[in-house]
């Protein structure tokens, strides 16, 4: 795959991705609350050099991580050591974006409490429901975990919104049952990410590529559809995103497959060109 994009004076890339996201999980388990201590060898040493890469998820909040092991870009994270894993993969010119995640609701209970936007009791899933105060507070998260990103060396940060974590399931009416502004329609399911992406724009000013990963659906009976994922992206468009990665896969643990779910194939990324000034 190789494609030309030249994106409103921020950065020019010759797709040609060989490493996509993976979810290494080589950090070495730091006490807590971090859960992140020495990014180790083995991160640093795919024997392939790649064009443009995506670190996998990396956490904003290391109360709620997917599993012990997990990258935090927080306060406490050990920036030489992710300066030198930047460095490594923006050799030759490459660019390297941390995916910035939360798993919510999917967050691992052996060393956290899960929460997502609304409470849930399932037979496979228990988690607690956020008060509107806690996700008031993520934007901010999102933003500062960003501009660690941009500080340390990345070149350009993915927010997280699908495969079920957190943003997903704020998208998803399987996990958000809230009937407040962030519950109800697509519109108001998706006003948090809108806030997160402001304010990480915000934070690292506006020649730092920000994309975001998102469902086609949940492929789910009572999930994310894709009509509400085509809204998803006209709404996303009115922002200052500069990619959309649409994916077809989720990791929710418990409902059905939707009976006309299709095989979507792979990975989309959508390159949105806006006018310079």
């Amino acid at each position: 795959m190789f494609q030309q994009w030249n994106q409103a004076s921020v950065v020019q890339v010759r797709l040609d991705i060989k490493l996509g996201p993976v979810g290494y999980s080589h950090s070495s388990n730091g006490p807590a609350p971090d859960y992140v201590g020495i990014i180790t060898d083995p991160v640093t040493a795919h024997p392939n050099p790649v064009t443009a890469g995506l670190t996998g998820e990396v956490q904003v909040d290391s109360r709620y991580p997917e599993k012990p092991g997990n990258l935090v870009l927080g306060a406490n994270a050990n920036r030489q050591a992710l300066a030198a894993l930047a460095e490594f993969g923006a050799v030759n010119n490459t660019h390297i974006w941390p995916q910035l995640g939360h798993a919510g609701a999917l967050a691992s209970p052996l060393i956290s409490q899960p929460k997502g936007p609304s409470s849930l009791q399932l037979e496979d899933l228990r988690c607690a429901g956020m008060t509107l105060a806690e996700i008031r507070l993520l934007p901010a998260m999102y933003a500062n975990a960003a501009l660690l990103a941009q500080v340390v060396g990345f070149t350009g940060v993915q927010i997280h919104a699908g495969h079920g974590f957190l943003l997903s399931q704020f998208l998803s009416p399987l996990f958000n049952h809230r009937q407040d502004q962030y519950g109800g329609s697509i519109q108001l399911r998706c006003r948090l990410i809108v806030e997160i992406i402001g304010k990480v724009r915000d934070a690292v000013g506006p020649h730092f590529p920000i994309g975001i990963k998102i469902n086609s659906s949940d492929q789910l009976d009572g999930g994310l559809t894709k009509q509400d994922a085509l809204e998803l992206i006209r709404i996303l468009d009115r922002t200052s995103l500069d990619l959309i990665e649409i994916i077809g896969v989720t990791y929710f643990p418990w409902p059905k497959p939707a009976q006309t779910a299709p095989h979507l194939g792979p990975i989309s990324p959508v390159f949105l060109s806006k006018p310079s000034g």
